[in-house]
């Protein structure tokens, strides 16, 4: 077992692998309320902006997986 499998299970791993790499700095977190993500996601980062925690934010709303073992848990590939 590949030692980076946990975190790149955690939903949150490709936003933070973003950040890294681009330097990008504030918060980051992840949100999962399947079909109200996008809502919440843009709710939570307009009150960081009026709670002046940032100046500005990006916001990406996406299921997605980024290790083959999710995918083999939900039979998407074999």
């Amino acid at each position: 077992m590949n030692p980076f499998c946990v975190p790149f299970a955690i939903t949150n791993m490709g936003s933070t692998i973003l950040a890294i790499d681009l330097g990008w700095m504030g918060p980051n977190y992840s949100i999962s309320t399947a079909c109200a993500m996008s809502n919440y996601c843009t709710l939570n980062a307009t009150n960081h902006i009026i709670r002046g925690e940032t100046v500005s934010i990006i916001v990406h709303s996406c299921v997605f997986s980024i290790i083959h073992l999710q995918y083999l848990g939900f039979g998407l590939i074999g």
